[in-house]
């Protein structure tokens, strides 16, 4: 009767057996707030919680025994996490972003990671922070993650390491990313690391907040570590500090930063929650600037990777308290120049491997071959595509004839007519879901029929709109059958455009591949989010693979640089060269304020090129 004690006597004071549980005390406040709201629907949802916990200890043999054993295993929790936490705070030194070791034919290789553990220990390393960026987490598929967090996890344990272990759970999707927090905490690792979406970003505080604790209900043992990157994540709409602020109070598992940032203003901000949050430094340049003034005194850095440069930092640390700067600058430097030299090349995360395989072949190990992003962009133009080509070529002789050619070339040809004819309205549908948050294809064939019945004249299947990145992979291609499935059965008149971007770019190639043969008109990506193109070159290195997964598809450009950022090079410059190198490329979506950009790819490309207005304004 809690709900009715506060609408109809305004008795907002209650005092009860189930307020010993954290669940229900979370969902009286809730529902208090939702009353003053005048938020009745929300009020009794929280009600209905409270409702059921109790019911569940009445129904028991022995309703106390029963509420004793509940609060037993929240303490043991709480107990849980607490350890977890104080050991994340103690931590002090340096934490390697690890290397996710790849075979020869781009797959995860987990059978080096015991030379490499055993390798760290040798080289002073303290702990290590799994599928980061230099990992490359977000290229890696959920299974392929959990592969390598759990090889870490139990390698680290076998060896009896005494690394503190950070998994990175990071996804573009909620979901994933939720699911697997919940199997990296059943490992046992000591601390779970996450980005907020990349794509569909916090627009407030409380937005920022609810992301975070998602992630610590569905992991609540954990310690948690945010994972602060603007140059690769993009900066937040929020002010950082205010929400690590009210992260500390809300999520009791949030316990630390890894701050790669130069802002030093805003680093000095985090200082006054320096008791219950935890600073990793990932910003090599700054070392010794934040040491000396904020006493921050443990980094995650690339560079631990490599021989003797842990040591160097440690030395860093023990000039504290009593500092030689002369000395301390320069091991400043060193650092630096190391990193200036990783840098350089425009590949740092290749650089990074090649540096450390040259470095520990005297050991008789090669711990990690190329980064699976060079392996996707260069293969095709490597000398094992010539012999897998020539094998091709013998093997099926009959399809490479030049009827079969020219016929093939002719779909490719007849879909890019379709595309560059097209005019008229384009809907970016919404994406259906049940009442339990499940996809829901049951709709699909009502909402086809009724954008015929309004006057459409093509869809944008799982675009921003479709919140394409909220999905698994899974459900990208159910909602692709069940789309190509409703607009055969209706028989649409309808351009069908369907968005294959992934936070993890193997998946965007299979799901090009099942788009392809499912005959849409056309296929619509974005470009690495994270891991962006440098040069123009880059660019066309990332669309290219896509292209090569559907050759009889053409490609849509998705242009949307207020979601998933700007580029360092002209994107103009960028849709020319596409066009030169990548025959499939023949449209655009432009969604983008800048209107001399668009008159300008107009201007060059008008009869080969069809851009799609995105901007209603």
């Amino acid at each position: 009767i809690l709900l009715a004690s506060l609408t109809g006597v305004d008795c907002s004071a209650a005092n009860c057996l189930m307020f010993n549980f954290s669940r229900v005390v979370e969902s009286y406040k809730l529902m208090v707030k939702h009353v003053r709201d005048g938020d009745l629907e929300s009020a009794r949802r929280q009600q209905n919680v409270i409702t059921d916990e109790g019911q569940r200890h009445r129904s028991a043999a022995n309703r106390l025994l029963s509420a004793k054993n509940q609060f037993n295993q929240d303490v043991k929790h709480l107990a849980r996490l607490t350890q977890g936490k104080q050991k994340l705070l103690k931590f002090r030194g340096a934490m390697a972003p690890v290397l996710t070791p790849y075979d020869s034919k781009g797959e995860v290789n987990v059978s080096q990671i015991p030379a490499y553990v055993k390798y760290l220990v040798a080289n002073k390393v303290d702990g290590v922070y799994i599928c980061g960026t230099n990992g490359e987490g977000y290229n890696l598929t959920l299974d392929e993650r959990f592969a390598v967090i759990k090889a870490w996890h139990q390698e680290i344990h076998s060896q009896k390491a005494g690394l503190l272990s950070v998994a990175n759970v990071s996804s573009y999707c909620l979901k994933e990313a939720v699911d697997l927090s919940k199997r990296v905490e059943a490992l046992g690792v000591d601390s779970i690391a996450v980005l907020p979406p990349n794509y569909y970003r916090p627009n407030s505080i409380a937005d920022w907040v609810n992301f975070i604790k998602a992630i610590g209900t569905a992991a609540p043992n954990t310690p948690l570590l945010y994972y602060h990157i603007p140059s690769m994540a993009g900066e937040l709409n929020v002010d950082l500090v205010q929400a690590i602020g009210e992260g500390l109070k809300q999520v009791p598992q949030l316990a630390a930063i890894k701050f790669t940032d130069g802002n030093v203003v805003r680093l000095s901000g985090l200082q006054q929650y320096a008791s219950d949050l935890k600073v990793f430094l990932g910003f090599d340049q700054t070392l010794l600037t934040v040491m000396t003034a904020l006493e921050y005194d443990s980094s995650i850095s690339a560079l631990w990777n490599l021989p003797e440069l842990p040591e160097v930092y440690k030395r860093f640390l023990s000039f504290n308290g009593q500092l030689d700067l002369a000395k301390a600058r320069v091991e400043q430097n060193r650092l630096i120049a190391e990193n200036t030299a990783i840098k350089s090349t425009g590949n740092p995360i290749l650089t990074v491997k090649l540096a450390f395989n040259e470095k520990v072949k005297h050991l008789g190990i090669d711990v990690v071959v190329y980064c699976l992003t060079y392996i996707i962009r260069n293969v095709e133009s490597s000398a094992r595509l010539v012999s897998r080509c020539l094998k091709y070529l013998e093997e099926n002789f009959i399809e490479t004839c030049f009827t079969n050619f020219t016929t093939k070339m002719s779909v490719l040809e007849q879909r890019k007519q379709k595309l560059l004819q097209f005019k008229g309205a384009m809907a970016a549908v919404i994406t259906p879901y049940d009442k339990n948050g499940k996809v829901d294809v049951s709709q699909i064939g009502a909402y086809v029929k009724y954008l015929v019945d309004i006057g459409v004249n093509g869809v944008y299947i799982i675009g921003t709109t479709g919140e394409g990145y909220n999905l698994t992979n899974a459900e990208r291609v159910e909602l692709a059958r069940a789309w190509r499935q409703a607009l055969d059965k209706h028989r649409a008149p309808l351009l069908a455009v369907f968005n294959v971007s992934s936070n993890c770019w193997r998946e965007s190639l299979d799901l090009s591949r099942e788009v392809e043969r499912l005959g849409f008109d056309a296929i619509a990506v974005l470009p690495p989010i994270y891991y962006k193109p440098n040069t123009v070159e880059d660019w066309v290195d990332a669309l290219r693979p896509v292209a090569k997964a559907a050759p009889n598809t053409p490609l849509l450009y998705y242009h949307i640089p207020s979601m998933a950022g700007t580029f360092n090079f002209d994107i103009v410059d960028a849709i020319g060269e596409g066009i030169r190198q990548i025959p499939q490329l023949a449209a655009m979506k432009f969604t983008d304020d800048n209107v001399i950009r668009f008159l300008e790819i107009q201007k060059r490309h008008k009869n080969v090129f069809k851009i799609f207005i995105g901007f209603d304004q």
